[in-house]
């Protein structure tokens, strides 16, 4: 084809093909999706026909308006006899030149229609079909011949000074879909009206008939077409009957002349696609109320981003509060025993911690590190608020008119048990890892330092026990004997009340320092503890505001999923055309 608007059409179908395929539409549902699609892929079969330059016109009016004589007097010869009648008044008649083709979509037409053969070389460029009377059609049959007509290219409506006003001729016009260039309006049998006495009067009441006639049809095309006025109506008043020539009023042969005259393919090729044009105007009707909800839907989620962005600072706030006290009060007693036990402790001090554990094992349970969030009811207290965020934006998306249809996107997004899934699942990767973690508290000088006093506190008791003699010639005459003096001394006092008095304050000073080094390992380790606390805590904050970025990065992903289907959709529906 060469006619640019074929091409435009062709690919505009192919681009509202290809969309109704690969995208999700928010406002149609399955079978809305199929009629679309099925609707598309007939239309552009009829595009691929259109070069066909075989002009099908199609006359359509009331009963008795006399569409046949009409016919007979455009072709200047008897192409719809007396004797073609419709065995059922649903029926279309074609009449067809013996020379043209019949065209596919005849055939294969829901309508019931005959075939009449003639010879008039006027119409032999035509295939002209007479529809049913639409005062006769039954409702079950005015969606066939409602589908026969918009595989017309011109339709001629017919009418006489008696039904020209018949409401249901408006009716049939307003379900039409064909471009409203392509329509002829024709007041049959005002030879009716015609007075040659009263002549001027004549001509004034056809003028007037005309008008009104011309005005409601005007008014039916705008209502079709949203609102949209056009050009007017082209009117004919003819007398089919009256033999040329013509009388004044008489606009027989004007029409003929417009209808009849032999086309150029481009002339009837812009007929075809401007035919074409309007009904898929018609066909991406469902399409603008596509692009309608996409962009409510766009910008509804652009306000549920702006209400997420702003609560933030409440989120990070109420997730900080609880989670450092669940750290402080849970975790740190727990990561308190994650070190060596009483490894770096020797001597007294571990004696002393042996006890102190051993004494508190039945008031104390140790940690085995298996915590599980799920049961940890101090967290649980975030739970609702996240079914609080979810339930603030979800009455946005109420309060928002035609919001149902991104409905289901937002109750995805805004699941509170989903949410709370992978928070947990975060939370419990954390805090597995911090469990896990061995690193060991560095004891080098706490070793050192019970050494020392330990060392000091012995030396100090066998030098009170040995006597101040013995010792002094050990150091100035070292050897056996000096030794052996000092090692009796101290066997010696060691039974005496002095010596007694000296072992039991020797005892209590090691007892002393033992708990003192005890409880500064302790304290160490509490230390550690409320260091990797913290760290966890903030881990354990990370994860928390994570999901509310998240939440938000979901949302930013489906605005940019609708952003894109609507550029999409802008770019099938203002296509230049």
């Amino acid at each position: 084809m060469e006619n640019r608007l074929y091409r435009q059409l062709h690919n505009d179908l192919s681009r509202v093909r290809r969309f109704i395929r690969e995208q999700d539409l928010v406002s149609l549902g399955p079978e809305d999706r199929r009629d679309l699609e099925q609707a598309a892929a007939g239309l552009e079969d009829r595009l691929q026909a259109a070069e066909d330059q075989l002009l099908c016109a199609g006359f359509l009016g009331g009963t008795g308006v006399g569409k046949s004589s009409l016919m007979n007097a455009l072709a200047g010869a008897e192409v719809a006899g007396t004797s073609h009648r419709r065995p059922h008044t649903h029926q279309v008649l074609v009449y067809r030149h013996v020379q043209a083709q019949l065209p596919p979509f005849v055939e294969q037409s829901p309508a019931p229609w005959r075939e009449y053969v003639h010879q008039a070389d006027a119409v032999a460029s035509m295939l002209l079909c007479d529809l049913p009377d639409f005062d006769s059609l039954r409702t079950e049959n005015r969606e066939a011949v409602l589908q026969f007509m918009s595989h017309l290219d011109l339709v001629v409506w017919v009418a006489s000074p008696e039904k020209y006003a018949d409401r249901s001729l408006h009716e049939v016009l307003g379900q039409a879909s064909k471009a409203a260039g392509n329509f002829y309006f024709v007041l049959n049998k005002v030879d009716r009206l015609w007075d040659r006495a009263r002549a001027e009067e004549s001509l004034e009441q056809m003028q007037r008939m005309g008008e009104h006639f011309r005005s409601q049809v005007a008014a039916t095309l705008a209502r079709k077409n949203a609102g949209t006025t056009g050009e007017s109506p082209l009117l004919f008043m003819v007398s089919a009957v009256e033999e040329p020539p013509y009388s004044v009023w008489n606009q027989l042969g004007m029409f003929r002349e417009s209808l009849f005259t032999r086309r150029s393919a481009k002339q009837t090729a812009a007929i075809k696609a401007a035919n074409l044009e309007q009904e898929m105007r018609g066909m991406c009707q469902p399409l603008h109320a596509e692009r309608a909800a996409l962009e409510q839907g766009a910008a509804l989620i652009r306000r549920l981003r702006i209400e997420v962005d702003n609560e933030a600072a409440a989120w990070d706030r109420d997730g900080a509060n609880i989670l450092e006290s669940w750290v402080h009060n849970r975790l740190e007693p727990v990561l308190a025993q994650q070190g060596p036990g009483l490894k770096p402790l020797f001597g007294p001090a571990r004696m002393v911690g042996a006890a102190l554990r051993e004494w508190r094992r039945q008031g104390e349970c140790r940690q085995d590190g298996s915590l599980q969030v799920d049961q940890e009811e101090e967290l649980r207290r975030l739970y609702p608020r996240i079914e609080n965020l979810g339930n603030k934006l979800l009455t946005t998306v109420l309060r928002t008119e035609q919001a149902e249809n991104v409905r289901p996107v937002v109750d995805e997004i805004l699941n509170a048990d989903r949410m709370w899934d992978r928070v947990n699942s975060g939370w419990q990767g954390v805090i597995h890892n911090a469990l896990s973690w061995r690193r060991p508290i560095r004891g080098l000088g706490l070793t050192f330092s019970q050494g020392a006093v330990y060392g000091v506190l012995t030396m100090c008791l066998l030098l009170g026990l040995g006597g101040r003699q013995a010792w002094l010639r050990l150091f100035e005459q070292p050897g056996p004997g000096a030794g052996l003096e000092v090692l009796f001394g101290i066997l010696e006092s060691l039974f005496s009340p002095m010596g007694l008095a000296a072992l039991f304050s020797f005892a209590l000073l090691m007892l002393g320092a033992g708990i003192r080094f005890y409880r500064s390992h302790e304290q160490r380790r509490k230390d550690w503890a409320r260091i990797r606390g913290e760290q966890v805590c903030a881990e354990l904050c990370r994860v928390w505001n994570d999901e509310l970025e998240e939440t938000n990065r979901r949302l930013e992903e489906a605005q940019s999923s609708l952003d894109d289907k609507l550029q999409a959709l802008e770019t099938i529906l203002n296509s230049g055309r």
